[in-house]
């Protein structure tokens, strides 16, 4: 394993000093896990893309909110 540098805000780095050893090894394979898949989508874009296959699929927005409502 290698060791690397990153830049953060003032505050951030600070916090990140301040976590437990476990808690730093988490950061460190949701890094790993970010980096390997190339940065994951973001949100908003798989939000239109379910909503998008949810309309095909003949799910209204009429139809979500009684489902919603249950």
């Amino acid at each position: 394993m290698r060791r690397v540098q990153l830049n953060l805000e003032d505050d951030l780095a600070r916090r990140l000093e301040d976590l437990s050893d476990d808690e730093k090894k988490e950061i460190s394979k949701m890094i790993s896990i970010w980096l390997v898949k190339k940065k994951p989508r973001p949100v908003l874009d798989v939000i239109d893309e379910v909503s998008a296959y949810a309309e095909e699929q003949g799910l209204t927005q009429e139809i979500l909110n009684d489902l919603l409502k249950k």
